[in-house]
């Protein structure tokens, strides 16, 4: 099976928001930067992006089914898009809160 090509993002380890994630992912070698496998998108409005974003220990039944990490180290995320708003990547680990959120490398 022929993989698409896969994004690279720098991941956060359990942010608490998304100040968090950009504070991380910004400093050279506080992230965790990797190939991203897309296990499902999750198109979300204005509202409910900063509403998640806000604080991503909140628990998500929708969440609870993706994450984790293939034989090639590859991780596994959610993409969530909002108009607007910087594309974020949650790898949940099959937990139900956000534990890996992450953004592109190139951004």
């Amino acid at each position: 099976m022929n993989e698409p090509t896969l994004p690279r993002v720098r991941f956060a380890r359990k942010p608490g928001d998304l100040g968090d994630v950009l504070h991380a992912t910004g400093i050279p070698h506080w992230h965790d930067e990797v190939d991203v496998v897309i296990e499902a998108e999750r198109a979300l409005t204005p509202d409910d992006y900063d509403a998640f974003a806000a604080n991503f220990f909140q628990a998500h039944d929708w969440m609870r089914a993706f994450g984790g990490r293939n034989a090639l180290g590859h991780w596994y995320a959610i993409r969530l898009t909002a108009p607007g708003k910087r594309t974020l990547y949650v790898n949940p680990e099959g937990l139900g809160y956000a534990r890996y959120v992450g953004v592109a490398a190139e951004e």
